[in-house]
């Protein structure tokens, strides 16, 4: 009879913790544009997201945890596009989607983690979540996508640093010239 009722209490403490968890890194974005992320405490945190220090000490051990984690989801997904067969079928339409999704949809979250300035930075993230996508082959293949990851990285920080001033348009047709050897026709 107990078994009954442990697998659905289960999963609503799952929920629960996600919840949690959820708020908290919510709390940390909106923190982040406030002030600066040395700045923010754990009782910010806390008190912005709705719960107890206890609570937050139950799901993350300090607030570089929350950053990591919201790093990880951010780049896993961007880099996760490069896997979609629009990217094989049609390099300047993902390039596009990207530069549009980090511009118009995510601006805020990465405007947040560029903000930190913490050491590893966007570069390294970036270029985890692609080899979690990507495990290298053989030496060639292993430094040609190195090589992309790193291009393709820096040209993102260089243009979040400028306040995302050329349009989606412009870095895809960047993008397919350094990339893909198209000529490049500023748009």
């Amino acid at each position: 009879m107990e078994q009954v009722y442990s697998e659905p209490l289960r999963r609503a403490n799952e929920e629960a913790q996600e919840i949690t968890r959820e708020s908290l890194r919510t709390a940390l974005l909106y923190l982040m544009n406030e002030q600066e992320f040395c700045e923010i405490t754990v009782t910010d945190l806390a008190r912005r997201a709705g719960v107890s220090r206890s609570a937050f000490y139950r799901n993350y051990t300090g607030k570089e945890q929350i950053l990591e984690e919201i790093r990880q989801r951010f780049f896993l997904v961007e880099a996760a596009m490069l896997q979609t067969e629009e990217y094989h079928r049609d390099p300047r339409a993902y390039y596009f989607r990207l530069f549009t999704s980090m511009k118009e949809e995510n601006a805020r979250v990465i405007q947040a983690i560029f903000r930190a300035r913490t050491p590893d930075g966007v570069p390294l993230y970036m270029n985890r979540a692609m080899e979690k996508l990507y495990p290298p082959g053989g030496a060639a293949e292993r430094y040609q996508m190195r090589m992309y990851q790193a291009a393709l990285s820096m040209l993102i920080v260089e243009w979040v640093e400028n306040a995302m001033e050329e349009s989606p348009e412009w870095m895809s047709s960047l993008c397919m010239h350094c990339f893909h050897e198209e000529k490049w026709i500023p748009t």
